[in-house]
């Protein structure tokens, strides 16, 4: 299955944003030896500079932004983790406490999470996804995604470079899933992200509503859901693509 949406340039510094949610727990791996990833300035130099300007380009616009209104019958899950929805930074704080390695993988540590993350240990791999009470499980491939390797600041996981673009990417952890943000800093050949999404256990159906990816369980109960990608250019607020 393959999402692909369509971004527009207008220069500067450009960001796509996607945001993953769902339940708890972790895809089955072997057990392995797990430590700390140790912190690296250059990514925590990278995020707070792009936070920075972003969230401060955002913050003067913001005010005078029209209130995202959300049709009936909308589940709250969904406007809950829908970033045009907030008032707040483009890029706010992880939730991680620390990011752990296991094997290929490194799984954010969310205190009280509703959502467990592993992400791999080089930019052209999977993220994995999956939901505690139903074992729905997902795992979503960014096309054009380089082997740049991970970087660990703060809760968030960098992969410099880590689209053929040359785009940085930022992976936010939450107590839902993930937030990841691609950064432009010039207009890439092809102007849209295409993210290859497989199914994976316990999925019984898919439904597109509101603009909002979502994977049904057995019951026909929404389970996993990406939300609307937004794009934020120099001093715009965020529009959804």
């Amino acid at each position: 299955m393959r999402r692909t949406r369509r971004i527009l340039i207008l220069g500067g510094v450009v960001f796509i944003a996607g945001v993953v949610s769902l339940g708890t727990s972790y895809l089955r791996t072997r057990k392995r030896a797990q430590s700390v990833e140790p912190q690296s300035q250059v990514a925590r130099n990278l995020v707070q500079t792009q936070a920075t300007h972003i969230n401060t380009a955002h913050a003067t616009t913001q005010k005078s932004a029209p209130q995202r209104v959300f049709p009936a019958g909308m589940p709250k899950q969904a406007y809950d983790t829908d970033m045009l929805s907030t008032v707040g930074p483009v890029i706010g704080p992880s939730m991680a406490t620390a990011i752990v390695r296991d094997g290929e993988l490194l799984k954010p540590q969310v205190p009280n999470a509703k959502a467990n993350l592993a992400l791999p240990v080089k930019a052209s791999g999977s993220f994995l996804l999956t939901d505690v009470k139903s074992k729905m499980t997902l795992s979503a491939t960014l096309a054009g995604s380089t082997d740049a390797k991970a970087e660990v600041s703060d809760g968030y996981v960098v992969y410099r470079a880590g689209h053929e673009s040359g785009a940085d990417i930022i992976h936010r952890a939450t107590d839902r899933g993930t937030e990841d943000f691609l950064s432009f800093q010039t207009a890439p050949k092809s102007p849209e992200v295409t993210y290859h999404v497989h199914l994976g256990e316990n999925v019984a159906g898919v439904r597109f509503f509101s603009n909002i990816f979502e994977l049904l369980d057995l019951k026909g109960t929404p389970t996993l859901r990406i939300s609307p990608i937004y794009w934020t250019p120099d001093g715009w607020p965020r529009a959804q693509l």
